[in-house]
């Protein structure tokens, strides 16, 4: 690591959220045990990076939910409240559920439905692997150059920080 010659900051790393940036991406990688403090910390973290002039964002959040049950209420509640405020800053968003069978696919179904009543000209996806999300994020018009040739070593580069951000907890 690197492959895809991206300079990474991981800006948050615990067992539930990992936060990190290159350019203009953002990735999220969501799992069980996320709280309120997570969504703080990742509105922060837009914030700071919309006012270095990084924006518009492109959004690749990522959820891996270990137990059945979802997202709970109170962090839909904030994440919708960060969306809305932050949206404006966004070129686009993919949303990567990870896992098979009925209970991630209807997790990806909320996703999707959700983004129709919300969607403010802002092209969303919500797919099952990150190389899907990373090469539909890659080929959308007017998307920065070197994410439109970051191709599949893209996506294995934001798979090793998921898995070290995860795993060590590190913040740079």
């Amino acid at each position: 690591m690197p492959r895809a010659q991206n300079d990474w900051t991981i800006a948050h790393a615990d067992e539930a959220l990992v936060a990190a940036h290159t350019r203009s991406l953002l990735v999220l990688s969501w799992r069980t045990g996320a709280d309120v403090s997570h969504v703080e910390r990742v509105a922060e973290l837009q914030r700071t990076l919309v006012r270095e002039g990084k924006g518009p964002l492109s959004v690749l959040n990522m959820f891996s939910l270990e137990s059945a049950g979802g997202i709970p209420d109170e962090l839909r509640t904030h994440g919708r409240a960060l969306y809305e405020e932050m949206s404006p800053h966004y070129f686009a968003q993919a949303y990567v559920v990870l896992g098979e069978g009925f209970w991630a696919a209807g997790i990806r179904a909320f996703l999707a439905a959700f983004n129709v009543l919300t969607a403010r000209r802002l092209e969303t996806k919500t797919v099952a692997r990150i190389e899907d999300a990373v090469t539909w994020m890659s080929t959308r018009p007017g998307q920065a150059p070197w994410m439109q040739s970051a191709g599949t070593d893209l996506a294995a580069d934001i798979e090793d920080l998921v898995v070290i951000g995860h795993t060590t907890s590190a913040v740079a």
